[in-house]
């Protein structure tokens, strides 16, 4: 997203990419983190209107976006699919086990994510970690701008007749580190780098932290010794 994003503003600009382009376009990922795809490019689209430029319309950008995107991860999602790239290869390290352990203790699961839902959906089956979740996935379709991760997380909660003070949010977006910190509740940031998940991003921690997270974690080993911590609540 934030290669396109450049390309685009260098382009309609007739400039090169500068070191404030991508402050900016990091900012502007950040603030839409966890919200539908639709949200980011709207931002994009009202940016460069904002500086005088012609620009597409927001599904045109969404398009492109999705077929950057399925350019980049089909390679992983056929290997899975073939069962020649193994699931553990591209699961944040401690992952399941951590799911085990929160199943174990009566945590009740349900997976919250900006990106469309058929997409997670089968991600979730070709890393093996469907059965945690079964039809417990909150996700826009078709790109849909309602949707909401604070929406997910108070009608889960209302399905279950518990309080946002009960939650437990674990993720690498401020979006539901910042509305679950908000609501009285337990965040846990994700802040490993992308390419190999070992290490923390600096960028990534620090977004974390400003929207309210309890603690950084860059993977999720051991993951007993992070239940415990669960468990003692905010």
């Amino acid at each position: 997203m934030r290669a396109m994003m450049l390309e685009e503003i260098s382009n309609r600009l007739g400039q090169p990419v500068t070191d404030q382009m991508i402050v900016e376009v990091n900012d502007w990922i950040a603030g839409n983190n966890g919200k539908p795809t639709w949200h980011q490019m709207a931002c994009l689209r009202a940016q460069l209107l904002d500086r005088g430029c012609e620009a597409e319309a927001v599904e045109t950008y969404l398009d492109q976006f999705h077929d950057l995107l399925a350019a980049q991860t089909r390679p992983r999602l056929d290997g899975l699919t073939k069962g020649t790239s193994a699931q553990e290869t591209w699961r944040v390290p401690g992952a399941g086990e951590l799911l085990n352990h929160l199943t174990e203790r009566g945590f009740h699961l349900h997976l919250a994510s900006g990106t469309e839902k058929a997409a997670v959906v089968r991600e979730l089956a070709l890393l093996g970690l469907d059965h945690w979740f079964g039809d417990e996935v909150s996700a826009p379709h078709q790109g849909d701008p309602a949707f909401t991760k604070e929406s997910a997380l108070l009608q889960t909660c209302h399905k279950l007749g518990a309080s946002p003070q009960e939650a437990l949010a674990i993720g690498d977006g401020p979006v539901e580190i910042e509305v679950t910190s908000r609501l009285g509740g337990w965040t846990l940031g994700v802040a490993g780098h992308e390419d190999n998940r070992q290490g923390f991003d600096p960028w990534v921690a620090g977004k974390l932290d400003q929207s309210g997270a309890h603690a950084l974690v860059d993977h999720y080993t051991p993951a007993s010794e992070m239940l415990e911590w669960f468990l003692a609540g905010p």
